[in-house]
């Protein structure tokens, strides 16, 4: 059956964790996961929200201060939304795509997930993956008052062919399916530093931007 959702709150101290899962079977949707502490986050092991054929759950973390994390799974297309108002956040490799066989009826969401990071301070992570059967989600990742490292980012249509025919419908008009990569968006006051950044689709491309202000 489905998961629910994961809800952990701390308005006064630190959150330390190693493992916080809301996966569901093969067929069934996965619970979001939300967490905010005020002092600082602190995920040495997996935060994972997947499922293979329903659709992923979201994964929130929000603190006032330091995130620190390892590896985010969303797999399934669930959206991954990282915050730090006043501190640096640093991650593991963050995966919020779609897996599902392109022979299978399509999940409920056919794209990847988006991934958001925003920090005042620095920002480091690992690779950023997020590929759909017909689209990639988008990636923006924003430091406000510090330097950006990311390893390699993906963003597209996922590498097996999406099969429009395979999903059921009742009206005889044929439904039209756009394959598009994802945005994939850097801006920070300071340096910029990645591995190879791809967006990529049948149709049409992302765009891809990158913006400092030093």
């Amino acid at each position: 059956s489905d998961t629910g959702t994961v809800s952990i709150q701390d308005t006064e101290s630190n959150l330390a964790s190693f493992l916080v899962n809301a996966n569901a079977g093969t067929t069934f949707n996965s619970g979001d996961i939300e967490i905010a502490a005020a002092n600082g986050i602190f995920a040495a092991g997996t935060i994972a929200s997947s499922t293979l054929n329903g659709q992923g759950g979201a994964i929130t973390l929000e603190s006032d201060t330091l995130i620190e994390t390892g590896s985010l799974q969303a797999f399934g297309g669930g959206d991954v939304a990282i915050t730090s108002l006043n501190a640096a956040i640093s991650t593991g490799d963050i995966s919020t795509s779609v897996s599902i066989s392109p022979n299978d009826p399509a999940p409920p969401s056919r794209a990847g997930g988006s991934i958001t990071i925003n920090a005042n301070g620095n920002i480091q992570t690992q690779s950023l993956s997020t590929q759909g059967l017909v689209a990639g989600g988008d990636i923006n990742l924003i430091s406000r008052d510090g330097t950006i490292t990311t390893g390699n980012i993906t963003s597209g249509e996922s590498i097996a062919p999406f099969n429009p025919d395979n999903i059921p419908i009742s009206s005889s008009v044929p439904i039209q399916y756009t394959e598009v990569g994802g945005r994939v968006t850097l801006t920070s006051r300071g340096d910029i530093q990645s591995g190879t950044i791809i967006t990529y689709a049948s149709d049409t491309g992302g765009s891809v931007a990158l913006y400092s202000s030093i």
